[in-house]
């Protein structure tokens, strides 16, 4: 899914594109947990580019800077399908705050 260095972050914040909720976990063992339960899932491409929206954006900070952020339709810039893998982990993360 991400292929540059996720070694470092410290804080996870995830907004919910539902509801506005906004959640900041900070506990390193939740994280770890958390990437390496998406490092390895493969997301398809979209073809709609027009896509309006998202259930999900996540953001990886190490020291308050922001390393990268994506959402659950576009990554790295490219209109993604919302993948049921990634949606779940995301989830699954929230519960665990």
């Amino acid at each position: 899914m991400y292929h540059g260095n996720l070694n470092g972050i410290n804080e996870i914040e995830v907004t919910n594109g539902q509801n506005g909720e906004n959640t900041v976990i900070t506990e390193q063992n939740a994280i770890n947990n958390f990437i390496s339960d998406i490092k390895d899932i493969k997301v398809a491409q979209n073809k709609k580019t027009d896509v309006k929206g998202w259930i999900y954006s996540i953001s990886f900070y190490n020291q308050n800077k922001k390393l990268m952020s994506f959402t659950t339709s576009e990554i790295e810039g490219k209109t993604k399908k919302d993948e049921t893998k990634l949606i779940t982990a995301i989830e699954t993360f929230l519960n665990h705050k």
